[in-house]
C-alpha cells in the first residue's frame, strides 16, 4: 500500500500528559516519558544522538547494521508481508535500518511506530514514509494496560517483529514491559532487544556536560536553570533483580525554586529533592535470563566492539514456561 502520509492512533492526549506532568512534579518523580515530550527535550535528545559523544547510542545503531540483516535472513521466510512495531520508537532511525533490511530481502514491510511524543513520532514517520514505506503511528504510554491491548489486536495473521530498542528495557523495567510484551506477541513474533552492559564506564557516559543537559530539559520547560541547582546521578546494584544495576538520577535545588507548568506553580525548598526516572543496566548474562523468565527463545545474541551493549533476537514460544 502506497501513502504519502501517516495516521496516528492517540491513545494519550497532549492534554493529559500535561495533568500527568504537573501530577508528576508535585508527588515528587518525573517519570522516562516526560524526558522526551516537550521540544527542549526532544532537542535536547536529538542533539544527545547526534553530537557522537553518546556512545549508547552509536552502541545500539552499530549492532543493528552488523547483525539485522544477517538475523532477518537466518530467521525469516524470504518474503510476505511483515510489521515492524517499534515499542518506544523515539526519532525511528535504528527502524530505517531494520525496514532496509526487510525490504532488500524481498519483504513487504510496515512500519508502526509506539511512543509518547508526538514530535519524535512525527518524525519517525516521515522517515519511514519518505523512504517508500507504509507507516503508522500509535502516540501511547508503554506502562499503560490500554496500549498493549490496542497492540495485540494489531496486524493479525500478519508476522511482527517488536523492537525495544537503545536500552528501552533499562528506562522502564525489564519485569513489566517482559510481562506485556509476552502477552501481546503471538507465537513466532520476534522481539529485536538491546541493553546497556554495566562496566567501570558506565557512569561517566551519563555524568558529563551533554547528558546533563538533556536530563535537565523538562526543568527548563519548567523555568528552572542550571544556577538554580543540579542533577545528581547514582549508581547502586538492584536489590530486586539479580545482575541488575539502576543508574538513578535526582534534581536538587540550590536554592528556593518555583516550576511553572501550563500556568500551574510549583515551589522546591532548597535541599528537597526531585526524583528522575532511573536506567537500569545488565551484568553479562543478565538480560538474557530475564527474556528467559518469559515466553521467548533467544535465537540470536550479539555483544558491540567495546563491549558495553548487548542485543538479543528473541521469538515467542508456545509452550508454557515460568512466569514473573
Amino acid at each position: 500500500m502506497d501513502q504519502d502520509y501517516a495516521t496516528v492512533r492517540c491513545l494519550i492526549t497532549e492534554q493529559e500528559l500535561a495533568e500527568q506532568l504537573v501530577a508528576s512534579f508535585e508527588g515528587g518523580y518525573l517519570p522516562e516519558k516526560f524526558f522526551y515530550w516537550t521540544p527542549l527535550s526532544v532537542k535536547a535528545w536529538l542533539d544527545l544522538c547526534t553530537d557522537g559523544a553518546y556512545r549508547n547510542y552509536i552502541r545500539s545503531l552499530s549492532l543493528i547494521e552488523r547483525c539485522a540483516s544477517r538475523w532477518f535472513r537466518s530467521h525469516l521466510e524470504p518474503a510476505g508481508e511483515i510489521v515492524l512495531v517499534s515499542l518506544g520508537s523515539g526519532q525511528g532511525d535504528k527502524d530505517l535500518v531494520l525496514l532496509n533490511a526487510l525490504r532488500e530481502m524481498g519483504r513487504s514491510a510496515h512500519y508502526m511506530a509506539v511512543d509518547t511524543s508526538q514530535s519524535l513520532l512525527e518524525i519517525a514517520l516521515n522517515r519511514a514514509i519518505a523512504n517508500g514505506f507504509p507507516a503508522r503511528g500509535v502516540k501511547a504510554d508503554l506502562g499503560a494496560d490500554a496500549t498493549w491491548g490496542v497492540l495485540e489486536s494489531e496486524a493479525r495473521g500478519v508476522r511482527r517483529i517488536f523492537c525495544l530498542l537503545g536500552n528501552t528495557i533499562g528506562a522502564f523495567g525489564p519485569e513489566s514491559l517482559i510481562r506485556s510484551l509476552s502477552a501481546t506477541a503471538r507465537a513466532g513474533d520476534l522481539v529485536l532487544v538491546d541493553g546497556e552492559i554495566i562496566r567501570d564506564q558506565t557512569m561517566s557516559g551519563y555524568d558529563n556536560p551533554l547528558n546533563r543537559r538533556f536530563a535537565f530539559a523538562p526543568l527548563a520547560a519548567a523555568g528552572i536553570n542550571e544556577q538554580d541547582g543540579t542533577v545528581v546521578f547514582h549508581l547502586s546494584r538492584s536489590e530486586e533483580l539479580t545482575g541488575v544495576w539502576r543508574l538513578s538520577k535526582y534534581f536538587e535545588p540550590t536554592r528556593d525554586v518555583t516550576l511553572s507548568i501550563g500556568g500551574v506553580h510549583l515551589a522546591m525548598r532548597a535541599g528537597s529533592r526531585l526524583q528522575m526516572s532511573c536506567s537500569l543496566k545488565f551484568e553479562p548474562a543478565a538480560l538474557g535470563n530475564t527474556i528467559r523468565t518469559a515466553l521467548f527463545e533467544i535465537e540470536e545474541t550479539a555483544t558491540s566492539d567495546d563491549g558495553g551493549f548487548e542485543m538479543l533476537l528473541v521469538r515467542r514460544c508456545e509452550r508454557t514456561r515460568g512466569a514473573f
